[in-house]
């Protein structure tokens, strides 16, 4: 496979899941070994959230939605009786 390819595997999680399933099931390997998939996993997750929370608050915005979502703690306080 050409190294290029080989270095766009890593953003790839499924990579790091493959060898925390293998190392379970057929190496029988503990969280100890496992680490540094499960750490590449979790980082890979936050990323993707973080994007994802920024690309949606930016639509928000672009479809003047922003207010309506900040505004609504104080609203549901408002429905429920709460009133400031």
């Amino acid at each position: 496979m050409a190294e290029a390819i080989q270095y766009l595997t890593y953003v790839n999680p499924l990579r790091y899941f493959l060898v925390i399933i293998r190392g379970i099931f057929l190496e029988g390997s503990t969280p100890a070994v496992l680490w540094p998939q499960m750490l590449a996993l979790l980082t890979l997750g936050a990323v993707v959230s973080a994007a994802g929370t920024l690309r949606f608050r930016k639509r928000l915005e672009q479809w003047g939605m922003a207010t309506l979502v900040a505004d609504a703690p104080r609203r549901w306080d408002y429905i429920m009786g709460q009133r400031p």
